[in-house]
């Protein structure tokens, strides 16, 4: 019965245009009373919206996510909501893995609409997204913690900007090579298909990457021949192999822009190396760059 009574009250904060209201009722009933369903969770999500929490926003939606992208009008309303927060990045991301499902009007529509938003939120951000975009192209001057910040924060870029200056980072030599292939991986997202430099630091060379061409670090040869050398490794203990499986792959992202230049049979040189049975130059320049992201 009170579930009932709270809904109501809720429905009409909203009719009254008392948000905040409607957010407290609404976010009681999303939370402490369990009710998380769509309705509940849209209410919300609108209420949010209209009080300008564009990430509170975006963070309730994206819990139903799914049934946002069923409408359109909703999901034009969370890509919005994602832009306004800083995810302009995400919001084409999302965009793009869904093109293959959209008409050729809907697509047309869905441009407008991310188009439209991100001037919204230059409106208010421009000094911000300068500065932004200046701290992104030249991250690598920065420590990997700061590197890790600005890569995060570069999200609200538009996508010539975004390309622009990580063309910039990834040439650069102190980029640390993790950061390195955050950024291909959003790259890859985006679709980008022509080729950009990155600093290839086992190499200690600049080499030409094409990031929509780049392999899933987890369905690479690589990989998947190092995943079955740990299975059957005995002298591992089971319960450590999911953490030496993570150690591989975050290795293999470090030097995912030269993937192309192992194949299966070194794959069992990099093993011994990723795990620690094999000291060699290369195993200690790992160590070291796993060393800096701890700090």
């Amino acid at each position: 019965m009170e579930k009932e009574l709270l809904y109501k009250s809720a429905e009409k904060s909203l009719a009254n245009k008392d948000y905040f209201k409607a957010a407290e009722e609404l976010s009681k009933l999303y939370v402490e009373y369990g009710e998380k369903n769509f309705r509940i969770n849209y209410l919300l999500f609108i209420s949010f919206k209209n009080l300008n929490e564009h990430e509170r926003a975006v963070e309730t939606a994206e819990e139903c996510l799914e049934n946002y992208i069923r409408d359109n009008c909703k999901f034009s309303q969370y890509l919005s909501e994602k832009i306004l927060s800083g995810g302009m990045i995400q919001a084409l991301q999302l965009k793009k893995q869904l093109e293959p499902y959209m008409k050729e009007p809907e697509q047309k529509y869905f441009s407008q609409e991310i188009s439209e938003a991100f001037e919204k939120f230059l409106e208010g951000n421009e000094k911000t997204f300068q500065k932004v975009n200046k701290r992104f192209a030249h991250c690598g001057s920065l420590d990997v913690h700061e590197q890790s910040d600005a890569v995060k924060e570069a999200c609200c870029l538009d996508e010539n900007s975004y390309v622009k200056s990580a063309k910039r980072a990834c040439s650069d030599e102190y980029l640390h090579p993790m950061i390195c292939g955050s950024i291909l991986s959003e790259l890859k997202k985006l679709g980008y298909s022509e080729k950009i430099q990155c600093f290839c630091p086992l190499s200690n060379e600049v080499c030409d990457v094409i990031p929509s061409k780049l392999c899933e670090i987890d369905e690479s040869v690589l990989y998947m021949s190092m995943k079955k050398r740990l299975e059957e490794d005995l002298t591992i203990p089971f319960d450590l192999k999911a953490r030496y499986l993570d150690e591989i792959k975050i290795k293999l992202m470090m030097i995912w822009p030269q993937m192309q230049e192992f194949n299966e049979t070194s794959g069992e040189v990099l093993y011994s190396e990723f795990i620690g049975k094999r000291v060699s130059k290369r195993s200690e320049w790992f160590e070291k760059q796993l060393k800096v992201l701890e700090k």
